[in-house]
């Protein structure tokens, strides 16, 4: 942080990454928005490394400040703690609910019929957040680790990260990637219940005072069995080439907001479809993407050779 305060500033930055993370800092929304879009296309490696720096070395005024007006951008931001992430998504969750919930009352009450496809656009993410909650309230039960909500987008097929387990210090981290028919209006009693009791399962197991944080990521529009048109399907690659650089940014911004202190070990594991987001999303960053790989039901990764994508990350 000491190094990139003094040399950072005349650094390689091709993206304008300081120019946004300065308008950022000073409340400029299209900062923020321009910021989590670069980190989505997943083209610079440095970008999660250079937010979390940029967060810390804010006062903890503008972090409130930062954190009140745009919940959901801070909570999109790869790189800044776990911590910081759940309360803005969070509160931007709470937000949603409430004013959803007063526009259907709205629409409902004047005219159901002229407004049917709005009503049923906000009945859709009214689930989304019923899907969401329930997966936050497996957190803390039965002696089980917090739920930290890393990421969140309604509408449309949805997107979330929970992480049962705070990210930020534990020892080993898995990353559960979902496949084909994953929506996220059935996310907290499908994969969000799954990604709980494989917290438990590898807790179980773990040494005395070792942490462990186990994480559902949802971040990609998964296909969907007949529905979605021809490009997107099971059979295709087009929405694992959409979906891989989200991850692959989302894995270097856990990375980056690791404790230095502390070394980790970091798994994704991919189920289905999920295992092909996850194969092209390590041929990204290779060597530095996760320390191992699993699939499971994998209908292709994108390489013959394990060589060709995966390689160690935080552990050695």
């Amino acid at each position: 942080m000491a190094a990139f305060g003094l040399f950072g500033g005349h650094a390689a930055d091709p993206s304008g990454v300081m120019k946004l993370t300065t308008a950022a800092a000073n409340g400029d929304a299209a900062a923020h928005k321009a910021l989590v879009a670069l980190q989505n296309t997943g083209k610079d490696p440095a970008l999660a490394s250079r937010l979390n720096v940029w967060w810390r070395q804010l006062s903890p005024t503008a972090h409130q400040r930062l954190t009140s007006r745009f919940p959901q951008l801070i909570g999109s931001l790869n790189g800044l703690p776990s911590l910081i992430r759940d309360q803005g998504n969070r509160r931007y969750l709470a937000d949603q609910k409430s004013s959803i919930s007063a526009e259907l009352t709205r629409l409902r009450a004047q005219s159901p019929e002229e407004a049917e496809e709005a009503i049923k656009e906000l009945e859709l993410r009214m689930r989304q957040i019923a899907s969401v909650e329930m997966g936050l309230s497996l957190g803390g039960q039965n002696s089980r680790a917090h739920a930290y909500l890393l990421q969140l987008e309604l509408g449309g097929l949805g997107k979330t990260a929970i992480s049962f387990g705070n990210p930020d210090d534990a020892d080993n981290i898995v990353a559960y990637v979902p496949g084909t028919g994953t929506k996220l209006d059935g996310f907290g009693d499908g994969d969000a219940r799954r990604v709980a009791t494989m917290w438990d399962q590898a807790n179980s197991f773990a040494k005395s005072g070792t942490k462990v944080a186990s994480i559902a990521w949802l971040g990609y529009a998964a296909p969907q069995w007949g529905s979605a048109g021809p490009k997107h399907t099971p059979a295709t690659l087009e929405d694992a080439e959409a979906g891989a650089p989200a991850l692959a940014a989302f894995a270097v911004g856990l990375h980056a907001a690791h404790q230095a202190a502390t070394d980790a070990r970091f798994t994704v594991l991919g189920h289905s479809y999920g295992s092909t987001v996850t194969g092209l999303a390590a041929r990204l960053r290779p060597k530095s993407f996760a320390d191992q790989l699993i699939f499971v039901g994998s209908p292709g990764v994108g390489a013959l050779r394990a060589e060709a994508g995966c390689g160690f990350g935080m552990g050695g």
